[in-house]
């Protein structure tokens, strides 16, 4: 078993029931960071292109799911009430 191969099965056997992937209690899911869930499904993606691994497709797409229902139940305001705005950079004048 290849170096990469034992770091996705210790990812996969983590993964919760629901389909979360990533590394924080349950009550702490709905403050946690998605940036990292989607890197996450990034390398996972990577691996069962590869591989040809069914396991980390499956976990994959569960793992896209459950952060749906954490994006959908997440407050999109900051403490102050506002509303995050995204950031667009600005393309340089010639």
């Amino acid at each position: 078993m290849s170096g990469s191969s034992i770091i996705i099965e210790a990812i996969l056997l983590r993964q919760q029931e629901d389909g979360w992937i990533c590394p924080c209690r349950e009550e702490e899911q709905g403050k946690y960071d998605l940036w990292a869930v989607l890197l996450t499904g990034k390398v996972l993606t990577e691996y069962a292109e590869f591989t040809g691994d069914a396991w980390a497709e499956s976990a994959l797409y569960t793992s896209l799911l459950s952060s749906r229902q954490a994006c959908r139940a997440r407050s999109w305001k900051r403490e102050s009430g506002t509303f995050r705005k995204p950031f667009y950079r600005q393309s340089a004048k010639l």
